[in-house]
């Protein structure tokens, strides 16, 4: 009886989640609101630094057991996995200005680390990160908003009075496509081993050098001896016959 309670006891903790979880909301870009508490504050005469988290961790530990009631079967114990889901961010605010951020998301795949500055004159805001660099909503309506863009540069916001401007610099992602042309035809090219056949109408090779490297030349012939079963079985005659 103690042997079944203690499996079964080790089961509980086994199959039980455990989870860190702070909800201390905060934008992420923009300083808190005036409501918002912060988990660590430190001020002094020359400094004054707060700490603030945004999101989820969940994490859990899971194990199954077999338990049999025949006493001539063994318990089995599979091995325990190891389970998280993650939404999180984490504010480091310096004087109310300079600011370091770091985001985790989908399971630690789209991570962002971001350092900026937050001003009251001239300069407004600037931002470096790993990702999400981008114009602010107030250029929306000229399609200059947000992005999916995942590459890293650095933004910057200044305005004076009834100005305001806006610019960043980042790496863009881009892919580039080849074509080659004789006059209007576009040619396109398929590598092909020694031993493959190459079928068509006209052939234009490049060197003498590669006329060497040609075993055989074959044409179509009704009575020819040799019959492809690639080409819909169509019969062949060397072209030296």
């Amino acid at each position: 009886m103690k042997w079944i309670k203690f499996f079964c006891l080790f089961l509980l903790f086994s199959l039980l989640p455990f989870y860190i979880r702070a909800e201390h909301l905060i934008p992420l870009i923009g300083l808190p609101s005036e409501d918002a508490k912060s988990l660590y504050s430190y001020s002094s005469d020359a400094a004054e630094i707060e700490f603030f988290a945004d999101g989820f961790w969940n994490m859990g530990l899971k194990q199954n057991i077999f338990l049999p009631f025949d006493i001539k079967q063994a318990v089995k114990l599979d091995m325990p996995v190891f389970s998280q889901e993650i939404e999180l961010s984490v504010w480091f605010l310096l004087n109310k200005s300079w600011y370091f951020e770091a985001a985790f998301a989908e399971g630690f795949e789209k991570n962002s680390i971001a350092a900026g500055y937050y001003g009251e004159g001239f300069i407004k805001h600037i931002r470096l990160a790993n990702r999400g660099i981008h114009f602010s909503d107030l250029f929306s309506s000229m399609g200059l908003s947000k992005d999916e863009n995942e590459t890293p540069g650095i933004y910057a916001a200044f305005g004076k009075d009834n100005f305001q401007s806006e610019a960043f610099v980042r790496l863009e992602s881009s892919t580039s496509h080849t074509r080659q042309f004789i006059g209007q035809a576009n040619i396109n090219g398929n590598l092909k081993e020694d031993r493959e056949w190459l079928r068509g109408q006209f052939f234009t090779l490049p060197s003498e050098a590669l006329t060497k490297k040609i075993l055989a030349v074959y044409v179509e012939d009704e009575k020819g001896k040799y019959v492809s079963e690639t080409f819909s079985k169509t019969a062949f005659r060397p072209l030296t016959e």
